[in-house]
């Protein structure tokens, strides 16, 4: 009969933890989802940003020019 007892005791332990952290994860589950978000969005910018300056750094090349013969 102690085995028992002790066997529900544990199960509801765990089941009580599992619902606490499901209640922490649900509350701050939309605050993870926005900052992941906005670190996509700023990481998107960055990389579009560096990549418009590596542009700038290169030289122009007339792609419509005819090909050099001699």
């Amino acid at each position: 009969m102690e085995a028992m007892e002790k066997l529900i005791g544990s199960i509801a332990g765990i089941v009580i933890l599992i619902w606490i952290c499901w209640k922490l994860f649900t509350a701050f589950l939309p605050r993870l989802f926005a900052i992941t978000i906005a670190l996509i969005i700023i990481k998107t910018g960055v990389w579009m940003y560096k990549n418009s300056r590596e542009d700038e750094d290169q030289p122009y090349i007339d792609t419509t020019a005819e090909p050099y013969n001699e």
